[in-house]
């Protein structure tokens, strides 16, 4: 997927980013040509305003104290981690897991030796002992493993009788992308969650089920919006021209209709008139 739309509003080593993205599956990242492309992928959505407020939330949610045990599933470069022990003091223990080590060696780095522990695991089968665990979390996670219900009985699992699960996911099928004068048609193929790069598009609206089906209680629903209204931000994040360009390469016939979209949406952008937006879903419910 080398389409010349890839570049069009991006630096060379943004650009990178979203190709090595695009191309290679979160659960094997270690497997990417360049996996700090993933590293830096996930430090500028953690940048956003939105993201910091979803994740404030999910930490809320948590309802950790001091000495609280903690972990943080898919910890990525170790951001969130870091935060979580931040919020329960040098007495707690908090613990990161991913299953890359390239972001493990990552988060391991930018991290004082003291305030967290990062670990290889794979969500599918924890290493941790029933009961473990205070709280647990995993943020953007589940969209990317093979088997997202045995992921989460794994959280559970670890977690404490009275401890807290808060799992974060987007819902593709929320994707909003408008501009003046584009085929709603058009919109709704390109934004069909089988092309974001992501295994399963619609866990985050499936989130409240799965607590209730492994018997949590308390169990609390947050959403929160990624608004996008420059189509700078929104392609970096949201990967559009990267949709197209799969979306043409699956089309008999190329879909020239995709191209105008796409060309549509720059003209918005110069009219000040483009609008995209990504709903996430936070649930959080407590183990009996």
């Amino acid at each position: 997927m080398n389409g010349p739309l890839r570049a069009i509003y991006l630096d060379d080593r943004s650009n990178s980013v979203n190709e090595e993205v695009s191309t290679t599956r979160w659960d094997d990242i270690d497997a990417a040509a360049d996996t700090a492309a993933f590293q830096s992928y996930l430090d500028r959505v953690t940048g956003l305003a939105a993201t910091q407020a979803i994740k404030e939330r999910s930490r809320h949610l948590l309802r950790s104290t001091a000495g609280d045990r903690l972990l943080d599933v898919g910890c990525g470069n170790g951001d969130d981690t870091r935060a979580l022990g931040d919020s329960v003091g040098a007495t707690a223990s908090v613990v990161g897991v991913d299953n890359s080590v390239a972001m493990i060696e990552e988060a391991r780095n930018r991290t004082d030796v003291s305030a967290a522990t990062f670990i290889p695991a794979d969500a599918h089968a924890l290493s941790f002992d029933t009961d473990t665990f205070d709280g647990v979390r995993a943020d953007r996670v589940l969209q990317h493993l093979a088997d997202p219900r045995a992921a989460f009985g794994e959280l559970v699992r670890v977690t404490r009788s009275s401890g807290r699960v808060v799992v974060t996911e987007p819902d593709w099928g929320s994707l909003v992308v408008t501009a003046p004068g584009i085929d709603s048609e058009v919109t709704r193929s390109i934004l069909d969650p089988k092309w974001a790069c992501v295994r399963h598009g619609r866990v985050g609206r499936r989130l409240r089920g799965r607590m209730a089906d492994a018997g949590l209680t308390d169990v609390e629903l947050d959403t929160g919006v990624l608004a996008f209204t420059d189509m700078e931000t929104a392609e970096s994040v949201l990967g559009l021209a990267g949709r197209v360009e799969t979306v043409r390469e699956h089309a008999p016939d190329g879909n020239p209709d995709a191209r105008k979209w796409y060309e549509a949406l720059k003209q918005a952008d110069a009219n000040d008139a483009f609008f995209a937006s990504l709903t996430l879903f936070t649930v959080a419910g407590t183990k009996p």
